[in-house]
């Protein structure tokens, strides 16, 4: 997100329009030189381009991530962020990870992910959970949903979920890897305070469930 005014005023103006003039973007009292400045630097982010009539548009990059200059800093945090969730349980018990950086440092819970564009998000489930533990496990998805943590009344954290889960795998588990340290769980507590609060009721749907299943869960910490 922006924070400078002068590019988010710019970003603002492409948003609510096809296609702009230099004159339209440009507010009266900003020095040609300092908006040109912060114009160009949109462009070398690749968020603006110019078109061959003069004209400035946004970039498809530009679009995708545009809109967002719109909303403050509380209507952002107050959509849900999208993560994937891997599971893998075998016989040596539960591979789960403690978080050694923020959000949630010092937590338990699944290996996660984040999805991109670029590539389905069961291989981004694969690749990630090879990437924080150097193991390979053929994953499948088990069911989705939103968690939404409170810190009183403030909302902390919201996100949406995708749960994908394994019975084996192959590799050598590395203990410590990406602000993570992995371990076998043979028989966790997901209700104990030192589990992400979202465990204990996730593995709940994922065992009583016999397709996909969906929850939403909001919890205070």
């Amino acid at each position: 997100m922006h924070e400078h005014h002068i590019q988010k005023d710019i970003l603002y103006t492409l948003v609510t329009s096809d296609t702009s003039r230099f004159a339209d973007l440009k507010p009266d009292n900003i020095d040609s030189n300092v908006f040109t400045y912060h114009l160009k630097q949109l462009i070398k982010e690749k968020l603006v381009i110019k078109n061959d009539d003069g004209t400035y548009s946004l970039t498809p990059l530009g679009r995708v991530s545009g809109i967002n200059v719109t909303l403050s800093k509380k209507e952002l945090l107050e959509q849900a962020h999208s993560i994937l969730l891997m599971c893998l349980r075998t016989e040596e018990g539960w591979l789960l990870r403690k978080r050694i950086a923020q959000p949630m440092y010092g937590r338990v819970g699944f290996v996660h992910g984040e999805p991109i564009a670029s590539e389905p998000a069961i291989v981004t489930a694969k690749r990630t959970f090879f990437e924080r533990t150097n193991l390979t496990a053929d994953f499948k998805p088990k069911g989705t949903g939103y968690v939404r943590l409170y810190n009183e009344s403030e909302l902390e954290s919201f996100v949406h979920f995708t749960l994908f889960c394994a019975d084996s795998y192959t590799g050598v588990l590395e203990k410590v890897k990406r602000n993570g340290e992995n371990a076998w769980y043979k028989s966790p507590d997901f209700k104990d305070s030192a589990m992400i609060p979202s465990m204990h009721d996730i593995v709940k749907a994922m065992e009583t469930s016999t397709g996909l299943f969906y929850t939403d869960l909001h919890y205070q910490i």
